[in-house]
């Protein structure tokens, strides 16, 4: 056998796995950006006439000072920040965030030296609901929505413990954003 023919018939082979890998690869690339371009975060999954929501101050059935404020607050600046529905005052919304917080909770999750507590996690509780102002209908409601975070012990004062109420607000605001905005 001429080895210039082997050598051809060598390359040739090469250069067909190669075209086949990279015709596999923008396959699977358009495949993946088609399936996922059905999420797309400026769809929305709200009826065409809710443009607008009001976010009064939640309510505190617990005895933790100031978590209603902070907890209002990230949810305004999440839907700001989100910008699908204006944040408006209650008169001229066409719906409402509203809830109560029902419960703070601590727990211990890690311990130093098996006796102290070195790090906490701090759960909030809470009964949240959107409506519909204009037709009066609840979309959803959710009596039991938790959301909680970490803070580890380091000065002993309410600074600590003020990171693990920060986190578990962010999340709780991020889940009220993406149960009304996504539906999910």
């Amino acid at each position: 056998m001429n080895p210039l023919y082997t050598f051809r018939m060598f390359h040739q082979s090469c250069f067909r796995i190669q075209a086949a890998r990279w015709s596999l690869y923008l396959l699977s690339l358009l495949t993946i950006q088609t399936g996922c371009s059905y999420y797309s975060t400026s769809s929305r999954s709200l009826p065409s006439h809710i443009r607008t929501i009001a976010i009064p101050l939640f309510q505190n059935a617990t005895a933790e000072t100031g978590i209603k404020e902070i907890l209002t607050d990230a949810i305004v600046t999440r839907f700001v920040t989100d910008n699908q529905l204006k944040v408006v005052d209650a008169r001229d919304a066409d719906s409402i965030v509203a809830g109560t917080i029902v419960n703070v909770r601590e727990e211990s999750v890690s311990f130093e030296q098996g006796v102290n507590t070195r790090e906490t996690r701090i759960w909030i509780f809470a009964h949240v609901s959107y409506e519909d102002v204009r037709r009066g209908d609840v979309i959803w409601e959710d009596p039991g929505m938790q959301a909680w975070g970490v803070f580890e012990i380091i000065t002993g004062t309410t600074e600590d413990r003020n990171e693990g109420i920060e986190q578990a607000v962010n999340r709780m605001a991020d889940d009220i954003l993406n149960k009304t905005i996504a539906g999910w």
